[in-house]
């Protein structure tokens, strides 16, 4: 009886990325799908409406909504975590901008520049 052959490294290994490729791939999709199923404001953009009063309750919501809270008058990308504070500044050449919130990963991330819906 013939024993069949092994597998050569090169294809174990090529079995080993794909496998990781299909795992980042699916962890970014299920992270993807899990921040618009909860609302994160990570994924609004300008135009978009938001509920709350802090950066830590912020939900992105219909604008039809009867709960909606904000507009996004303008996203400024890539600002520092310190930077976006009570002192921020990034907002100002909106005059009817009353808040902002920033979101983001280690210490840098984007703010929303936040109108009242009225």
């Amino acid at each position: 009886m013939v024993e069949p052959a092994e597998p050569s490294n090169k294809k174990m290994v090529l079995r080993r990325l794909l496998g990781a490729a299909v795992a980042l791939i699916v962890l970014i999709v299920i992270g993807t799908i899990w921040s618009v199923a909860t609302g994160d404001p990570s994924i609004a953009g300008t135009g978009d409406c938001l509920i709350g009063q802090s950066s830590d309750d912020m939900k992105v919501v219909d604008c039809d909504d009867a709960s909606a809270e904000w507009t996004v008058l303008d996203e400024v990308e890539n600002v520092r975590d310190d930077a976006a504070g009570e002192n921020y500044t990034g907002c100002s050449d909106h005059p009817t901008v009353e808040a902002w919130v920033w979101s983001g990963e280690g210490h840098n991330g984007d703010v929303l520049c936040l109108e009242p819906i009225k």
